[in-house]
């Protein structure tokens, strides 16, 4: 991960993936795409739904809005 400040961007910092770090989630992905795939297989459609949709109220709850 670089952090830098962009000349063109108000913002304090910029931050980018290198390509390292690109690498890692790329070898990652899969395994977590396998993953959430068991998850949602062990507990089923709707409840892994309604886990989704507890955490999204819960980010709102506290401020963490995305």
């Amino acid at each position: 991960m670089n952090v830098t400040k962009d000349k063109n961007d108000s913002r304090p910092l910029s931050v980018s993936i290198t390509d390292k770090g690109l690498a890692r989630l790329e070898e990652a992905s899969p395994i977590w795409s396998q993953m959430q795939e068991k998850i949602e297989n062990g507990v089923g459609k709707e409840k892994y739904d309604n886990l989704l949709e507890m955490h999204n109220t819960l980010q709102k709850s506290i401020g963490n809005e995305r």
